[in-house]
């Protein structure tokens, strides 16, 4: 049973049509983003979900989980020696050729040069239409919130609008 709040009869016209609209208002919805936007936001998705795993449990393990420490190991040189330990922690764990973790690799960093793009056109986005971006991780489905939480492989999954005051 739902009880409605009984506003005072006497309130002026303004009050009741602001009482009305705020009612009416939904709290703070999630903007679901479009197919196109959704597409566009999720760069890893193409990317075999137990290399992303194991990438962010080698992240992890070697204190390389911040935004900084994603981003060295997201433009590293191949054959630099953080790439190298992940390669032969894939070839290991995955049980898959070395050439096969090196173009999971690539494929990743390429994500990452993408994810890029998508900051920059989130942030002209935030600017211009006052929303934020509501950020997941693929790979373990952290957050659901305005800000990356883990960096190995984050999209946006909607926007929300933001009040500027």
């Amino acid at each position: 049973q739902q009880q409605q709040q009984q506003r005072p009869v006497s309130a002026p016209r303004k009050f009741k049509a602001a009482v009305a609209a705020a009612e009416a208002e939904p709290e703070q919805q999630l903007e679901p983003a479009t197919e196109e936007q959704q597409a566009s936001s999720d760069p890893f998705e193409n990317i075999d979900k137990q290399v992303l795993s194991k990438l962010q449990a080698f992240t992890d393990k070697h204190g390389l989980s911040s935004e900084k420490g994603v981003e060295t190991l997201a433009s590293a040189a191949e054959g630099s020696a953080h790439l190298q330990r992940l390669v032969d922690e894939l070839v290991r764990e995955l049980g898959i050729a070395p050439e096969q973790a090196k173009k999971h690799l690539r494929d990743w960093q390429a994500a990452h040069l993408t994810l890029r793009d998508i900051k920059e056109q989130v942030l002209i986005k935030q600017q211009q239409q006052s929303v934020e971006p509501i950020w997941r991780c693929n790979v373990c489905g952290r957050a659901d919130k305005p800000y990356i939480v883990c960096y190995v492989a984050p999209y946006v999954v909607g926007y929300r609008k933001v009040s500027i005051s």
